[in-house]
């Protein structure tokens, strides 16, 4: 069970996959609370996935609860003010688009997690890690640089 603690390439990886998420916040930086709110949430986010990443079937419940709950406060804390914006109010059929194709990568992500936990034959794959990891950071890129770029798809 706790074999995959001895692989050091499917650390190495959750390690760069962690500073990396960390680090793409930095596009957003500001000294308030709700910039303090995604790293908080990432500590959340991280536990739930390094759980889920160890433990078989009892990781699921840290996957859905720790890293569902990180995952929620990550993408609120940055995208909060702008959903209730006057700016989303005008046209926003695009942003909209933009959003669920995100939250797409989110659910596809969490399920190739669960994927991952169950699967034992799955998890002997060489990349198998790589494919959640990838698919959380590009959801979670995408959510980051969201408010930068919501005025060209509003507009």
């Amino acid at each position: 069970m706790w074999e995959i603690l001895d692989d050091l390439n499917v650390k190495k990886k959750f390690l760069i996959f962690s500073i990396a998420i960390a680090l793409i916040n930095l596009i957003n930086v500001k000294t308030d609370h709700i910039f303090l709110l995604y790293y908080f949430a990432l500590i959340f986010f991280v536990a739930g996935l390094a759980v889920a990443v160890i433990a078989p079937y009892i990781g699921l419940i840290f996957l859905l609860s720790h890293g569902g709950i990180g995952l929620w406060l990550m993408v609120k804390s940055v995208i909060g003010n702008i959903i209730v914006s006057p700016i989303m109010q005008d046209n926003p059929a695009n942003a909209n688009t933009y959003l669920n194709v995100a939250y797409s990568f989110f659910i596809a992500a969490t399920v190739f997690m669960i994927i991952y936990n169950v699967s034992s034959k799955f998890k002997d794959k060489e990349h198998s890690i790589d494919i959640p990891l990838v698919l959380y950071f590009i959801g979670m890129l995408m959510i980051v640089i969201f408010p930068r770029i919501v005025t060209y798809l509003c507009g």
